[in-house]
């Protein structure tokens, strides 16, 4: 899990500002959406030169959203046609960044993150979703495919929307929305894992899974703290200067915190869910040893009696007349049980297995 914090050591040392070659896992996509109240325009970009144009079209509101790790070439021409500075260049293409809003003269500059699931791992991430915002165009970038855009893109190829008709602020709303709705359905996955770990710890704990139990700990553990910021974030858009957020467009981000809270409550529950599951693993594994620990310490406390007589009787001195007896050795052998048998009785009556 930590491995996402971890810093690729050609960046260390570098100059700040400086831009990477990157290998992508799946290769570089990049799609565009320019659209207003008449127009909708939905096409792919294959190359840097077809990115700018994208962006750079008058008189429809343009969303590049850009996949993949290797955008160097994408964001050095952005950097070059939207004056951004190299620093959120670097951002851009950097994992693993904090959230944050930064608003500059020309463009405004957002990190988020969401809960998703990670195809290329097979397992449960928090995504960076880097967005840059300015007059006419909302441009994306993600290291992996965000689902919750396929959906977007279909309202946005309806007419008579809210979403083609109240511009980029609305559309950064249904972006941060689309997010949400990701990390929703993201939990709603770990919620049914959860629901299956709990049935098997409470049935049969010894078939439980305690390394995915840990995984999804470590997950909520990160997410819970990123979902703390986000209020931060949608303040800052709701108060930007920038951004100049609409009085219709402002309850939708509000409703949007309101999301962010919810979410923020179901990630507290499902840590806190994950860390009893895994206390209670503990406990039951420990238990499950303290019994056999019982019955290995009720097993030798019988035995200690029985060796010390055994040993007695086995010293071969000659002056002990019961070994010359006829009934010494079953004498013994009766006496040995007798001891044992009332040990195990004592043991019984105080309830020690």
């Amino acid at each position: 899990m930590l491995r996402v914090f971890k810093t690729p050591e050609k960046r260390l040392g570098s100059a700040p500002g400086t831009l990477h070659e990157e290998s992508a896992d799946f290769g570089f996509l990049a799609a565009c959406t320019s659209y207003n109240e008449d127009v909708f325009e939905h096409s792919s970009c294959d190359t840097v030169e077809a990115c700018i144009e994208a962006i750079g079209r008058e008189g429809t509101i343009n969303w590049l959203n850009v996949t993949g790790d290797a955008i160097h070439g994408v964001l050095r021409e952005i950097g070059r046609k939207l004056n951004v500075h190299d620093l959120v260049l670097e951002d851009i293409q950097n994992a693993s960044q904090p959230l944050k809003f930064e608003e500059y003269d020309n463009f405004v500059f957002i990190v988020v993150k969401s809960l998703m699931y990670s195809h290329i791992r097979e397992d449960f991430i928090i995504a960076d979703t880097k967005i840059l915002v300015g007059e006419n165009y909302v441009i994306t970038f993600s290291a992996e495919p965000v689902p919750m855009y396929l959906k977007l893109f279909k309202r946005l190829s309806q007419k008579n929307t809210k979403l083609r008709k109240l511009g980029v602020p609305y559309l950064l709303f249904a972006l941060l929305d689309a997010l949400s709705d990701g990390s929703y359905e993201t939990l709603n996955r770990i919620i049914d894992i959860m629901e299956d770990l709990e049935g098997t710890v409470q049935e049969n704990f010894q078939d439980f899974d305690v390394a995915e139990i840990y995984r999804i700990k470590q997950l909520m553990g990160h997410a819970k703290r990123s979902l703390w910021r986000y209020m931060e974030i949608i303040n800052s858009i709701k108060v930007s200067d920038y951004m100049d957020i609409p009085d219709d467009v402002l309850p939708y981000y509000k409703d949007l915190e309101d999301h962010y809270k919810h979410m923020r409550d179901i990630v507290e529950s499902v840590h806190a869910t994950a860390t009893d599951m895994f206390n209670l693993y503990v406990s039951l594994n420990g238990q499950q040893m303290n019994e056999v620990m019982k019955v290995l310490t009720i097993f030798s406390a019988i035995f200690i009696p029985l060796t010390f007589i055994a040993g007695l009787y086995g010293m071969n001195f000659q002056n002990m007349p019961e070994l010359a007896k006829p009934w010494g050795y079953p004498a013994v052998l009766g006496l040995m049980t007798a001891v044992a048998g009332a040990m195990l009785v004592y043991f019984w009556r105080k309830k020690w297995f």
